[in-house]
């Protein structure tokens, strides 16, 4: 038995060739508008993209505050563009729709075709059976039965051939009608619609496309203009920074040089001052060279009345001193003679022999202490003769000042 045709519903199956080629027509004039974009890939702010992809709509890029387009301008093109999306994502189903018949089409068709071939095959073979059975009638000639019964199977068979050519003239007109007509000569209402939907997009891409080439120029201009004024900018700051240094370094080099005029001016001031204290000094200088003048005239005649008592004291030690008193004053006048006079190794010796004379007279022992830590350099001897003085005279009014200089000597020099 055959199964029952099946028809494929929605578009008709004569117009399905022009509507494929119709809106394979319409993306290859659309997709080659959305793909160049040259301009609008080197601007972040705008860009090509479908809300059916999940992408983000257009964004605005940012403007220079000084300089901004016509108002309404941003908005104008993202009217435009909304309707170009919603526009684009109607023929996408509208497209889908039309693949999705097309494919059944495509089923119903290979399905037909199998049938058209079964039946085909099955009227041939009732064909050579219809052959067979006429030659077998033709050589049955007696046989009664049997003729009728060949009678019978060849009349079944052959309305089962004019059922099969009825069934198989159905199917290959249900065939062509999947196939479409080649002529298209027809067009349905839907097809004219599709036609003026692609008009539309493509007049609102024209526009868009206007609008947006319009916006990439004046952005451009302004971007120019910014990179100016940026550059301008940043030449003024560095200029003023320069101007900066050097107003840093003249009020440095100020300050320096009021410190130096202040130095100037203390050190003038102190020179004044010492230049001050130099005359006076010098004018007391010159005051005391007087005296010193006056005073070694008078040394100088002390020192010629010494000599003159040396003398004496000469031609009185050949006739010899009478005692020990005589003796010991005569060295001890003969050492202050020789000290008085810078003699001092002399005065040493007048100090021991009047030490020999009389070992028991303090002043001795004094006086040579005395001359043993101020001009001989002998600080050992003079503790030692500080040490005797102390022990002849220890109520004497210098004992306190003579023990401090005995101190000094011991603490010094590390004597005990």
């Amino acid at each position: 038995m055959i199964s029952a045709m099946r028809f494929v519903p929605g578009i008709r199956n004569q117009h399905m060739k022009q509507i494929l080629i119709l809106l394979v027509v319409v993306m290859i004039l659309v997709l080659p508008v959305l793909a160049q974009e040259p301009e609008a890939k080197k601007k972040p702010g705008f860009s090509w993209e479908w809300e059916g992809n999940k992408q983000t709509p257009p964004k605005e890029a940012p403007r220079p505050p000084s300089e901004k387009p016509a108002p309404g301008r941003e908005d104008k093109i993202k009217k435009l563009y909304q309707e170009l999306v919603k526009t684009n994502m109607a023929l996408e189903s509208q497209l889908e729709i039309v693949f999705s018949e097309k494919e059944d089409a495509e089923r119903e068709k290979t399905r037909l075709s199998i049938e058209i071939k079964k039946i085909s095959t099955r009227s041939e073979a009732l064909t050579k059976r219809v052959d067979e059975l006429q030659k077998s009638v033709a050589s049955t000639s007696g046989d009664s039965v049997k003729l009728a019964q060949l009678g019978r199977e060849l009349k079944l068979v052959r309305r089962e051939k004019q059922a099969l050519a009825s069934e198989l003239s159905k199917l290959r007109i249900l065939k062509a009608g999947t196939g479409g007509n080649s002529d298209g000569a027809v067009q349905s209402d839907y097809v004219i619609k599709l036609r003026k939907e692609k008009a539309n997009l493509i007049q609102k891409m024209s526009l868009l496309r206007s609008e947006y080439v319009k916006e990439l120029r004046v952005r451009k201009n302004l971007d120019s203009k910014e990179q100016q004024r940026t550059k301008k900018y940043n030449d003024t700051l560095a200029k003023n920074k320069k101007l900066e240094k050097l107003l840093m370094s003249a009020a440095t080099n100020l300050k320096q040089q009021q410190e130096t005029r202040e130095k100037l001016t203390s050190a003038a001031d102190s020179s004044e001052s010492r230049a001050a204290k130099l005359k006076l000094a010098m004018e007391s200088k010159d005051d005391r060279l007087d005296l010193l003048e006056k005073d070694l005239r008078a040394k100088k005649r002390d020192l010629e009345k010494a000599e003159g008592k040396i003398v004496q004291l000469k031609l009185k030690q050949d006739d010899g001193p009478p005692d020990v008193d005589q003796r010991r004053d005569y060295h001890y006048n003969l050492a202050v003679l020789y000290t008085e006079k810078g003699m001092l190794r002399e005065a040493e010796k007048e100090y021991l022999r009047a030490m020999k004379a009389d070992r028991s007279d303090a002043d001795v022992h004094f006086n040579l202490a005395v001359l043993y830590d101020d001009s001989l350099d002998n600080r050992k001897k003079a503790a030692k003769h500080y040490r005797r003085y102390l022990e002849m005279r220890p109520q004497a009014k210098d004992a306190d000042k003579v023990r401090n200089w005995l101190l000094d000597i011991e603490i010094t020099e590390g004597l005990n």
